[in-house]
């Protein structure tokens, strides 16, 4: 059977990425650990599974939570769950804050027994001897290290949250969802009645007598890309007058009881599906909760409608934001996609104008992605004669980044300072570079953890470019807030050991990054020399880091290259001189995927195949 895996993306400056998923599968921590001590090597699977254990109480461990302390609140005021378990894991300090954080971030993603143990490590490291448990433990130094929460009533008020949830679905049957395929088709497709008489398991659904539909599995279909020897579908034969579907609702074991599932804390969910082009409108639904005791299915329905204009095999994915409310009638609650209780899925087709074969596998729930850095990109509108760094579709719609040679661009903080960074080698602007540092503070580069790599080697270069105004902007420097200096500090340190390219012979996505934004600086080509360098590890699939620094460098390159044309030739000029046939091949990709009627988003199926296949095979 198919089972492609997810790739989650977050843009950091725009034209690059960082796989979240990966970076839960792979980080490895200095100080969290598993109970049975082992180092914690695959985040996700150890935090879902209530195994982490932070054990680091050094110096360092200390220094490090202190420093990102504000950062870790900001992703927890903001709900960036995975975002703030691997901060956590990878600072490993023991502290009851870190844990509570565990907790929520668990709660949150519906892993409640892994929430139960984080929120009874908290209290536990809350009371652990050599630990002052006075009310104002908080306060250190004069100094609310707790940032607002109150211990130890929050994580109990965690743990009596987890109690009556995990109390509400035993008496409910309700099951906590797991991500990956929940169905596919292999084991038949079973039917049965509840106490009431309604029909559960595998049915179907038609408008009247005279449409037809058989639903059947089979192994004699067309082939699923990546399929397994023997793979079972599911088949639905079908002449819809008016409308026509398949519904799964889901059964016990025994097929006399409903058993609504929690697909809270996720983010979708996918299926398979082969087209046949005709242009037909096609749904699917989810069936939300439904009043209990009830002698009619009386399930919420929301809705997600797409047109049936490809042929063969497709993925097809669906986000919960895009699903719409359905009412048929049916007596059912009207409260909103609550997804604490899914009760079922369905598929159907309207008029089809005669017979035919539609095929499916793998319905597929998918994790919660992190959540992307929001940038204002408000169109001009035609009466402005001034334009705005953030105006940018117009901007490249006008002649790509060439056009910000002769506009007049005006910087109005933070939401201009994205675009202002990443043309700023277009049309260098050092009078400008003083609102960019005052900026700095309120951008993503401060407030997202591990986020600074782009905003260090751009002043890098900014700094190494202009010496002379150097004495201005560290006394502008020195009234910043602590974080924000530090990234500055760095930068110019890094300036002062000539450049990123003298950091080290570094292989990862966060090195990518930096690369790019001493690009943007500079326009210096022998930083895209080093992105195409970084090309031939994507054959890699030993190391799982290699791997994800060259899928990363091409992605960003092919998306860098459809607006900044240097970029593009560059990509043409190492072509043209490559010796080695394999990276002249991996160029040629890149470029193809760069093209105006290509998109360079579709290169992620095949890394997310790659990395699932590594998971599977226990690889990575």
């Amino acid at each position: 059977m198919n089972k492609p895996g997810l790739l989650v993306v977050a843009p950091i400056i725009k034209f690059y990425i960082i796989l979240i998923f990966i970076a839960l599968a792979g980080c490895a921590s200095t100080g969290s650990y598993t109970p049975e001590g082992n180092r914690i090597t695959n985040v996700e699977e150890a935090f879902k599974n209530g195994k982490v254990r932070l054990t680091c109480k050094s110096f360092s461990c200390v220094s490090a939570y202190g420093y990102n302390g504000h950062k870790l609140k900001e992703l927890h005021d903001n709900e960036m769950w995975h975002d703030l378990v691997i901060s956590v894991v990878n600072i490993g300090f023991n502290i009851d804050l870190a844990y509570y954080y565990l907790g929520i971030s668990a709660e949150k993603l519906g892993n409640y027994d892994a929430a139960n143990i984080y929120y009874t490590l908290a209290l536990a490291a809350y009371i652990s001897p050599g630990r002052d448990s006075s009310p104002d433990r908080c306060k250190v130094l004069f100094i609310n290290n707790c940032l607002g929460f109150v211990f130890p009533e929050d994580a109990q008020d965690g743990l009596e949250r987890i109690k009556h949830i995990v109390e509400e679905n035993n008496t409910t049957g309700i099951q906590k969802a797991q991500a990956g395929v929940f169905d596919d088709f292999d084991s038949g497709l079973r039917v049965g009645k509840d106490h009431y008489g309604n029909l559960i398991g595998f049915i179907t659904f038609r408008d009247s007598a005279s449409s037809v539909i058989n639903i059947s599995t089979t192994s004699d279909h067309p082939q699923l890309p990546g399929e397994e020897d023997n793979n079972q579908v599911l088949q639905l034969d079908l002449d819809a007058k008016a409308w026509a579907g398949v519904l799964h609702r889901f059964e016990n074991a025994a097929v006399d009881t409903w058993t609504p599932r929690d697909w809270r804390g996720f983010d979708g969910f996918s299926f398979w599906l082969y087209g046949n082009n005709t242009n037909k409108y096609l749904f699917v639904e989810i069936l939300d909760n439904r009043k209990s005791r009830l002698a009619s299915h009386g399930a919420e329905l929301y809705t997600y409608t797409f047109t049936d204009n490809f042929s063969g095999w497709k993925l097809i994915t669906v986000p919960f934001e895009e699903l719409a409310r359905k009412e048929i009638g049916n007596d059912a609650p009207n409260d909103g996609l609550g997804l604490s209780a899914v009760h079922g899925w369905a598929f159907g087709t309207l008029n089809t104008g005669g017979s035919i074969t539609y095929y499916i596998d793998d319905f597929k729930i998918l994790p919660l992605k992190s959540q992307p850095i929001s940038v204002d990109r408000n169109l001009l509108s035609p009466d402005r004669t001034d334009l705005r760094y953030r105006d940018m579709d117009l901007m490249f719609q006008l002649g790509g980044v060439d056009a910000f040679k002769t506009l007049h661009l005006r910087f109005d903080g933070v939401e201009d300072l994205e675009l202002f960074m990443q043309t700023y080698y277009v049309n260098p602007r050092p009078d400008l570079i003083s609102s960019a540092i005052k900026s700095l503070p309120k951008s993503a580069f401060v407030k997202r953890p591990n986020n600074d790599g782009g905003a260090v080697a751009f002043f890098s270069e900014v700094f190494t470019a202009n010496s002379a105004m150097m004495p201005k902007w560290e006394r502008e420097i020195t009234k910043l807030d602590k974080t924000t200096k530090a990234i500055l500090e760095n930068a110019i340190m890094v300036s002062s050991k000539g450049g990123v390219l003298k950091l080290g012979d570094h292989h990862s996505p966060a090195m990518n990054d930096m690369y790019w934004a001493a690009f943007f600086a500079s326009g210096n080509k022998a930083y895209v020399d080093r992105l195409i360098e970084e090309f031939k590890n994507f054959d890699e699939r030993k190391d799982q880091n290699l791997f994800m620094s060259g899928g990363s460098a091409m992605w960003s390159a092919a998306w860098n290259a459809t607006r900044h044309q240097v970029v593009k030739a560059k990509l043409e000029e190492a072509k043209t001189s490559a010796e080695d046939r394999r990276m002249r091949e991996l160029i040629e990709r890149v470029l193809a995927l760069a093209r105006p009627d290509s998109n360079p988003d579709a290169f992620n199926d095949e890394l997310r195949a790659i990395i699932q296949k590594q998971h599977e095979a226990g690889v990575w």
